[in-house]
């Protein structure tokens, strides 16, 4: 299985370098000339092009059953074979809040997977989102865990204004977890591109909390997505987490605030029967901290 695992990815990376060769040659380029754009044609369209429609229609079939297979092993396997590094619930009275995707940027070009550039930031707006989530969390006195992504917070600790925020956030006693570097979904990364997406934020964790002067008691690492590392891989890369003594928190309720038609309405819906030790998912987002966050506490 793991062999065929190899090949599998070794074709898909044959086909994405493929890609980049026919779009080059469409574009009239030289073929010598190194290649630095992102294709201009799907996998699924250079298919259709290259095998007819019959191979690309198999291929997609086949990549499907491939994640449907991925979602289904999660639920079955998981918790029986890798269940005592993962985290569900707390015990604690009350609930946990947990929030994705920070630290807060404003991004104009609405990228959701979050490879976006530096330039599409405006940090000023993204940082006064983070303010009102403190500020309202402490005057709750909510206790709450920050799930950051590596990229955004390279970018934060490098803004004096920004970085003093999170300095604060730490030293009152909120909790910041590791969300990746690049929020790439792990399914489709390599153990040591896993690894080294974990490792990238872990350091930029590590310098905010000596930033801030105080000693980081808790390692907490949330995939993007809630998407776990490919099935024939994940032994190997939970343990390699657990090695570096993280522990990995999922969710027990969606708030689903990430939705672009989501209401109050809709988010207490989701969050009904909430027991003691429920974990709670929010997202850094303007509308989530305006609309959702203080009758949620």
């Amino acid at each position: 299985l793991k062999k065929l695992q190899e090949h599998q990815q070794k074709s898909i990376e044959a086909v994405d370098a493929m890609i980049l060769l026919f779009t080059k040659i469409r574009q009239n380029h030289s073929i010598s000339e190194p290649v630095i754009s992102e294709p201009v044609i799907t996998r699924r369209d250079f298919l259709r092009k290259t095998l007819g429609i019959g191979g690309a229609v198999a291929i997609t079939i086949a990549e499907r059953k491939m994640n449907a297979f991925h979602r289904l092993s999660g639920i079955l396997f998981d918790k029986s074979i890798f269940g005592s590094n993962e985290i569900h619930k707390v015990p604690i009275k009350g609930v946990l809040l947990t929030i994705d995707d920070g630290p807060a940027m404003h991004n104009r070009k609405k990228d959701l997977r979050m490879q976006e550039e530096e330039k599409y930031f405006d940090i000023q707006e993204g940082m006064e989102i983070l303010r009102m989530f403190f500020t309202q969390l402490s005057k709750n006195n909510y206790p709450a865990i920050f799930f950051w992504v590596g990229k955004r917070l390279d970018i934060a600790l490098r803004n004096a204004a920004y970085r003093k925020l999170i300095i604060q956030l730490i030293r009152s006693g909120f909790t910041i977890g590791n969300h990746s570097y690049s929020h790439k979904p792990f399914s489709t990364l390599s153990i040591k591109k896993i690894m080294e997406e974990i490792d990238q934020t872990d350091s930029l964790i590590e310098k905010a909390y000596e930033m801030a002067g105080v000693q980081r008691k808790l390692k907490l690492l949330r995939f993007p997505y809630g998407d776990r590392p490919s099935f024939f891989d994940r032994g190997e890369v939970y343990k390699a987490i657990k090695d570096r003594e993280y522990k990995i928190m999922f969710w027990s309720k969606d708030t689903k605030d990430w939705e672009k038609t989501s209401t109050i309405e809709n988010v207490q819906a989701g969050i009904s029967g909430l027991h003691n030790g429920d974990i709670l998912l929010l997202h850094e987002r303007h509308k989530t901290v305006k609309e959702f966050l203080e009758p949620i506490c």
